[in-house]
């Protein structure tokens, strides 16, 4: 007998070979079955990373729509407040910047203006204002005068003080320094007033302070 026939018909070297055959195949398998138990679980991680992205945007999205909501409903509620602040606003620029301390009529604080005045029409409205006021100023003036002149005796001699509040003595204007000094008196008395009405309401009282006071604290 044949020693390389012993056990079966396949010789030593084919069994050899068989059996190399056998190991590949079996590292090949298993190769084969880790590369696709990694696949399965990267798979896997990418659903789970993109069930997890879409869970994330649904949440951010339902947070923008809460705010979204939030802001209209808090809008709606300060909207008067808002309103208010507004009119307040605009009617302390429109006092700040009315002509000889006059104010304007306060607007309806429920209702937004929404028609505005140019500033060339705002321009010609404190111009007729302070026009107006300057010639009430002016006859108020005339009118202490002929009082003044009417109360007086002719016979006298010597003249008396004259209803500016200036003596016949004073006989000349202020010098400049002393117009300035009553101008910024009567700016710090009056501050609602602006400096050119003052200057001219200084001008027609002859720069005597004192009856430019009078006339204001009217």
């Amino acid at each position: 007998m044949n020693p390389e026939r012993l056990g079966g018909s396949v010789t030593i070297a084919e069994a050899r070979e068989q059996q190399c055959l056998n190991q590949r195949n079996s590292k090949l398998q298993k190769r084969l079955k880790i590369e696709e138990e990694k696949k399965r679980k990267k798979e896997e991680e990418e659903r789970e990373n993109q069930k997890f992205k879409d869970q994330q945007r649904q949440k951010a999205e339902q947070q923008e729509r809460r705010r979204k909501h939030e802001d209209d409903r808090r809008r709606e509620q300060f909207a008067p407040d808002h309103h208010r602040l507004n009119d307040r606003f605009l009617q302390q620029m429109s006092s700040r910047n009315a002509p000889l301390g006059i104010a304007e009529p306060t607007p309806n604080t429920s209702v937004t203006p929404k028609v505005k005045m140019s500033l060339k029409e705002q321009e010609l409205e404190h111009k007729r204002t302070n026009t107006a006021f300057l010639d009430k100023l002016e006859r108020q003036m005339k009118t202490e005068m002929n009082i003044c002149g009417e109360s007086s005796s002719p016979s006298q001699s010597p003249p008396e003080p004259l209803c500016s509040g200036r003596t016949a003595g004073d006989g000349e204007p202020n010098t400049a320094s002393d117009f300035e000094w009553a101008l910024m008196k009567l700016m710090t008395k009056f501050p609602d007033f602006n400096k050119d009405a003052l200057e001219d309401i200084l001008n027609q009282c002859s720069g005597d302070y004192e009856q430019a006071y009078e006339l204001l604290s009217l």
